[in-house]
């Protein structure tokens, strides 16, 4: 479908470094009947969109460290909002909108909470080498050229 767009499923594939997997997101607007006999699968359309509307982004990839606690910056994409913030690979994220992050959080629920309508403010609190930085980012479409 040329309107839809898809999603990333899990860390390793966030970017080109790895294996490329995606997900399932413009499936999202549909039912799937398979027919394990007949060997077919059906996708039915139940809400009338054949697309997703884009996210807006910042920009960032992140690792949960579950050794030791921590959730770290994996990459920071090139023009994003958050290579404009000054934000760098390593930095430690503390906390999102004010709210302090629990020690344990999966990657979709870190994408879930990058993720926004284009133009809507994120404010996040990053240590750097024990230095607190504060920033605030405006979510934006990313576009490869």
């Amino acid at each position: 479908v040329a309107t839809s767009y898809w999603d990333v499923i899990d860390r390793p594939s966030v970017d080109v470094e790895f294996d490329g997997t995606v997900g399932f997101g413009f499936l999202s607007n549909f039912n799937i009947v398979i027919d394990y006999d007949r060997r077919r699968v059906w996708l039915k359309n139940f809400s009338g969109k054949v697309g997703n509307e884009e996210p807006g982004d910042v920009g960032m990839s992140f690792m949960p460290e579950l050794h030791d606690r921590r959730i770290t910056v994996y990459s920071v994409a090139p023009e994003s909002p958050a290579d404009k913030a000054g934000i760098k690979k390593g930095d430690q994220l503390l906390s999102i909108d004010g709210k302090d992050l629990p020690t344990v959080i999966g990657w979709r629920e870190l994408r879930r909470r990058m993720e926004g309508p284009k133009g809507t403010k994120l404010k996040l609190d990053l240590s750097r080498d024990g230095q607190l930085i504060r920033v605030e980012l405006v979510r934006d479409y990313l576009v490869n050229d």
